[in-house]
């Protein structure tokens, strides 16, 4: 399943989509509540210069709703690679989350008789903010384009002037990868095991450690062992779900997570025997330097697996004892 794909499923739901916004936008303060939460289309439409239109996706896209009041409009967007063009994207996205504003106010003006006009809309119509984060999953940290201005070449002894008048747009950018660790410890839901995941370089002894924490509770499984199997990909994952979810509903609390300890136990035994397939097939091929880079880069890493036919493990048989 794709990466991409599997991110937006855990994050759009609601408790998760709360909690990454509450600690990576506001610092762990609850500031959104998940019962407020109303998905947005995730379709953006923009029009170029020569008139034709530009359609974009957004990942995730939340309205956040309060005592019936329009508060604000929150967007997540999962990059796996660095995006030269990611600040023009957000602009583009967040002009159509307030433009979508604006319409449904002219809209609603004109049913009720009372359109604004040249205006488009009244003075007192003021418009939600639009809030979007921007989440890095790569190895490499994403250092630029991190606003507007990176992306522009200013003509020599013009620059001064022209960065005033300029308006800049700075993008809200998150390395996962990097992310400290008094940072992760403020999640409390489901991302909690991501985030971990990440930044411990994808070891699945990190996850085998927040399992066996009696405070951890995962609410979504199935999300949760999809993103897991694509970030490390590993299928075993993916085959876990049934047995989680069945484990779920046992009378026995901690079952579910017995369930995950054992299977992340076979996992680990099963990492040191790709890994030390893959060694042995490099060595044969005498490509010492790749040997090296896969113990750096992930990525690389399963790649070479694939290239080898490494990656294809099956999971150990089920031990049949209750």
């Amino acid at each position: 399943m794709n990466k991409g794909i599997t991110e937006k499923r855990l994050e759009d739901c609601n408790d998760v989509f709360a909690d990454v916004v509450n600690v990576l936008a506001f610092g762990g303060e609850k500031v959104i509540k998940e019962e407020n939460l109303v998905s947005e289309p995730t379709e953006a439409v923009t029009r170029y210069r020569d008139g034709k239109l530009r359609k974009g996706c957004r990942d995730v896209r939340k309205r956040d709703v309060e005592n019936g009041s329009f508060q604000l409009i929150c967007s997540l967007e999962n990059q796996d690679g660095i995006d030269n063009t990611m600040p023009e994207r957000i602009m583009g996205y967040d002009y159509a989350a307030y433009e979508d504003q604006i319409r449904a106010i002219m809209d609603e003006n004109k049913k009720a008789g009372t359109p604004a006009y040249t205006k488009r809309i009244h003075d007192d119509q003021l418009l939600a903010p639009a809030v979007s984060l921007v989440l890095h999953w790569g190895e490499k940290e994403w250092k630029r384009p991190l606003r507007l201005h990176d992306m522009l070449k200013f003509p020599p002894g013009k620059e001064k002037y022209l960065k005033k008048l300029v308006p800049d747009y700075p993008i809200n950018l998150i390395n996962m990868k990097n992310l400290p660790e008094e940072v992760r410890q403020k999640f409390q839901s489901d991302f909690r095991v991501v985030a971990e995941y990440a930044a411990s370089g994808n070891d699945p002894g990190k996850i085998r450690e927040l399992l066996q924490n009696e405070n951890t509770e995962i609410r979504h499984p199935e999300e949760l062992m999809d993103v897991l199997s694509a970030m490390s990909g590993d299928e075993r994952y993916r085959e876990m779900i049934s047995d989680v979810v069945n484990k779920r509903e046992s009378e026995d609390e901690n079952m579910r997570c017995k369930v995950l300890d054992s299977f992340i136990e076979d996992g680990i035994a099963l990492e040191r025997k790709r890994f030390s397939d893959l060694t042995r097939c490099l060595l044969r091929d005498s490509r010492e330097n790749d040997l090296l880079r896969a113990g750096e880069d992930d990525i690389f890493y399963h790649q070479l697996c694939r290239e080898y036919g490494i990656d294809m493990i099956t999971r150990p048989a089920a031990n049949s004892n209750p």
